[in-house]
């Protein structure tokens, strides 16, 4: 992850930030937390990770301190994105969770999916979008919290992204991109 001067990214335990014009190792956060499985930023300028088996931390960039953790029960190794109102998605198995990062209080509920959630992606208008491995691409009101479409397609989703231009691309587990573009 890039927030333009800074990089990022894991060595499966610690997350390690990395000035991107030298190239140099500035910190290592999170020694023990487990393996790092998602990155995420929040508007505040907070980190959020997610590891496997473990809960969702959220770290002071400039402390390296953890600030807060979300517990999501069962989750594996969980998919994470920050939608635009500053809310967080989590993926628990088959649905996503929504959360208030500063009470660390549940929100909401997104079901649907018959299989594990393996991709998320916010929308600039506030929706969100999901993949999984039932095969299905989903858009989501999150204000509603009720599906408003779902794309079904031949084989499991493995990665999803909204571009600048208002068009959703998915890429899926036998190497195929799908092209959406939202239409409100």
């Amino acid at each position: 992850m890039w927030d333009g001067e800074s990089i990022y990214g894991s060595d499966d335990t610690t997350v390690q930030l990395w000035d991107v014009k030298t190239g140099t190792l500035t910190a290592s956060l999170g020694a023990g937390f487990g393996r790092v499985c998602a990155l995420c930023m929040l508007p505040d300028g907070r980190l959020v990770s997610g590891h496997q088996q473990n809960p969702i931390r959220l770290l002071d960039l400039s402390t390296g301190t953890e600030t807060a953790r979300i517990d999501v029960p069962d989750c594996g190794c969980p998919v994470l994105c920050v939608l635009s109102n500053g809310r967080l998605a989590a993926v628990d198995k088959n649905t996503i969770r929504l959360w208030d990062v500063n009470t660390g209080a549940e929100t909401g509920r997104l079901e649907g999916h018959r299989d594990w959630v393996t991709a998320l992606s916010p929308l600039p208008d506030g929706w969100l979008a999901s993949g999984s491995r039932d095969n299905t691409i989903r858009i989501w009101d999150v204000s509603t919290l009720r599906e408003v479409t779902r794309l079904e397609v031949d084989a499991p989703i493995e990665g999803i992204v909204a571009l600048h231009d208002g068009r959703l691309v998915a890429g899926d587990a036998v190497g195929g991109l799908h092209w959406l573009e939202i239409v409100n």
